[in-house]
């Protein structure tokens, strides 16, 4: 940076320049003639009452910054002035911190309240019509039927078939006569074993169910109720599970594994036949049709 006394012809050169060889040229930085400058002083000193003896003596950058403040302020927005960052507006502000709250709100996860809070539904919403809460009347119509209620899963998924099933597929199986007569025997005594503790357990549910609608309920009627309700859930149970087993006494092994297939808990063996088999015998072996 360079200054002379006073009002020299070198004038005030800043490190923005403006290129003098074109008239029209825009400015970049403050680039004063020294006339304008100097015809200006003056008037600097009346209107910003500044003392011009401050710049008598440079002092380097901190000098510099002093005269360019006080000739910005005497041109106010003159062309000729240094740019600088504009302060940002009240609606920039305003649009920013909008812009970074709306990020968070995407980014961030909802409280677990709010979640909870949004229009969700509960597993048990709609449940309160029920005459039994605990039952829905799928549930009642299958209990009264002596319907296995998914209570012999054990036996079930374990290779134990159950009489009912045995039944309906005993054409793809396939079952011989006598084994449908005994499949059969089976099934009558299950549904006529089931289908009184099925009310039973349903009376249960129901008193259950009435001492909680009237609020007359201690820990006493509590564990008398329950031990009802589980008493005849128990009872079902073993009915059911103890046909399933008795199945396996006159069912051969290969009709086990074709029931198993026909119920989807195992791969069809007649699909994949296995590498080093003859593909006949091996379906014949398999009882494949």
């Amino acid at each position: 940076m360079h200054r002379t006394d006073d009002c020299g012809e070198s004038g005030i050169v800043t490190s923005a320049s403006h290129d003098q060889s074109e008239p029209d040229a825009p400015a970049r930085g403050i680039a004063y003639k020294p006339s304008r400058l100097c015809d200006r002083t003056s008037a600097l000193h009346d209107s910003l009452a500044v003392d011009l003896d401050a710049f008598e003596e440079p002092q380097g950058l901190e000098h510099c910054t002093l005269l360019s403040s006080a000739t910005e302020e005497l041109n106010g927005r003159s062309r000729f002035r240094e740019p600088r960052y504009a302060r940002p507006s009240s609606l920039e502000n305003s649009v920013k911190s909008s812009t970074v709250l709306l990020a968070l709100a995407i980014i961030l996860p909802l409280p677990t309240s709010a979640q909870h809070n949004h229009g969700s539904q509960t597993p048990y919403a709609g449940m309160q019509n029920r005459a039994i809460k605990s039952l829905s009347d799928n549930d009642i119509k299958e209990l009264r039927r002596g319907g296995g209620w998914g209570l012999a899963l054990a036996a079930e998924l374990n290779g134990m078939p159950g009489p009912a099933h045995l039944l309906e597929l005993k054409d793809q199986i396939p079952l011989t006569q006598d084994q449908v007569e005994k499949t059969q025997a089976l099934l009558d005594d299950m549904r006529k074993a089931a289908i009184p503790t099925g009310e039973r357990l349903i009376a249960a549910e129901s008193a259950l169910e009435a001492a909680f609608a009237k609020g007359a309920i201690d820990e006493a009627s509590l564990r008398r109720l329950l031990a009802e309700a589980e008493s005849a859930r128990t009872e079902l149970r073993f009915i059911h599970l103890s046909q399933h087993f008795k199945t396996v006494h006159f069912l051969k092994p290969e009709q086990i594994k074709r029931y198993n297939v026909l119920r989807g808990y195992a791969e069809d063996p007649c699909k994949n036949i296995p590498a080093g088999h003859n593909p006949e015998m091996y379906r014949r072996h398999m009882g494949c049709n």
